[in-house]
């Protein structure tokens, strides 16, 4: 009977430790869930690499009250915000049909459209996860309404910047037109990515052009890539449980893209 009762003891003793592993440590299950790599192109520039399934892609508002190390929160920052007015993010960010602000399709800075554009149509390249079909695809759209997937209740969709890995000859225009600021500065980047069904989170701390960022990841995953510029400078920041990647400036962040 005592030796009974010691095993009901442990067993629920037991019980309790997994109960409280699984409240309590969210990064353990995190860390399961993603691959993390640095890699060094040609040209120099060290690329932070978050590799994961889209089904383990989410995005959450941070109001300018956090870095992204401070969030708790592995992932990377998203698209371009106006700084010091807590009012929104300037880039689709929308799951399941809603808007990661809450805020309606048009909104100002709802995250249910574009709204950076100077192209005359006023789409931008934005990466889309088909929920259903469990496809990616790289789709320009100006509003949330013009996404095309199978289930509106099954999706995400997160607008930046059309990188166009595949077109050397016209890339800097059209992501002119889509209003990519900063492009011939030396700044930190950030960029979304996918290949099949993988997605690819990349964040640099070299201070380089849009176009050397651009030219590192095509020497590492090729132009059949689909990839986006999201923010960049102090905004540009990653963190996994292997490492952290910010500036020497902290910049609390608006819009970041996260893992489950």
């Amino acid at each position: 009977m005592l030796i009974t009762k010691h095993v009901k003891e442990s067993s629920l003793i037991m019980i309790m430790i997994f109960i409280m592993v699984a409240l309590f440590a969210p990064s353990t299950q995190a860390a399961s869930s993603y691959t993390y790599a640095k890699q060094t192109a040609n040209n120099k520039t060290v690329l932070h690499v978050i590799s994961t399934d889209p089904s383990n892609i989410q995005f959450k508002l941070l109001n300018e009250k956090s870095t992204l190390e401070k969030s708790g929160y592995y992932g990377i920052n998203g698209g371009f915000f106006n700084m010091g007015r807590n009012d929104g993010t300037l880039h689709i960010a929308v799951m399941n049909d809603k808007t990661v602000t809450g805020k309606g399709q048009w909104e100002s800075n709802s995250g249910g459209y574009n709204a950076i554009n100077k192209s005359k149509n006023k789409e931008a390249g934005t990466i889309v996860w088909d929920g259903k079909k469990n496809e990616l695809s790289l789709q320009l759209v100006h509003g949330m309404g013009d996404i095309k997937v199978s289930e509106r209740k099954n999706y995400w969709a997160q607008g930046g910047i059309s990188m166009s890995l595949d077109d050397d000859k016209n890339w800097v225009a059209i992501a002119d037109a889509q209003g990519l600021a900063g492009r011939i500065l030396e700044r930190e980047r950030t960029a979304m990515l996918f290949k099949g069904k993988t997605v690819y989170l990349i964040v640099t701390n070299n201070k380089i052009t849009a176009s050397v960022f651009r030219d590192a990841i095509k020497e590492k995953y090729g132009d059949k890539v689909k990839a986006i510029f999201l923010d960049g400078s102090y905004s540009s920041q990653l963190k996994c449980k292997e490492v952290s990647v910010e500036g020497k400036e902290e910049r609390r962040l608006q819009q970041i893209i996260t893992l489950k």
